[in-house]
């Protein structure tokens, strides 16, 4: 009995061997074959994708928001609170939107809500009302050395 459990338990097996190869197998014909079944390879499909996504300067993220205030006086407030920010944190960009009827100035691109709040935290002196809050933020540059100065001739 021992015997025929262990013949059906090898057939089993090797069934589910054939069978993850009889998928994977024409999966990895078809994408050799991209090309000649539709007259587009996956490098012309990558590149689309690429200058698809070239236009996306945007991603969710968080931002600081340093004041927030509607009235008269409001856009001149807001206008001397973002350039006195930029005076003090040059590297650190200052958004100054409206949304009626408020103005309000956020600060940073943070990719992470632990990265805005160590922000936040440096400058709380300064502006002791303000806060985290998620925000559609630029998308951070790539730091990309320049190997070229690194290569010899």
């Amino acid at each position: 009995m021992d015997y025929n459990f262990l013949k059906m338990k090898n057939t089993i097996i090797k069934l589910n061997i054939l069978l993850i190869f009889a998928i994977l197998f024409p999966i990895h014909v078809f994408s050799q074959s991209i090309q000649t079944t539709t007259g587009v390879g996956i490098d012309d499909l990558t590149r689309k994708y690429i200058q698809a996504n070239a236009k996306v300067k945007t991603i969710m993220g968080f931002r600081v928001q340093i004041f927030f205030d509607s009235g008269n006086s409001s856009r001149n407030t807001a206008e001397s609170v973002r350039s006195k920010f930029k005076a003090k944190y040059p590297s650190i960009d200052a958004y100054l939107t409206f949304k009626e009827p408020n103005f309000r100035v956020r600060v940073g691109d943070f990719r992470t809500r632990h990265e805005a709040r160590g922000f936040l935290s440096k400058i709380q002196l300064d502006y002791p009302n303000a806060f985290v809050i998620q925000d559609e933020i630029n998308l951070p540059g790539l730091n990309i050395p320049d190997n070229s100065e690194n290569k010899e001739n």
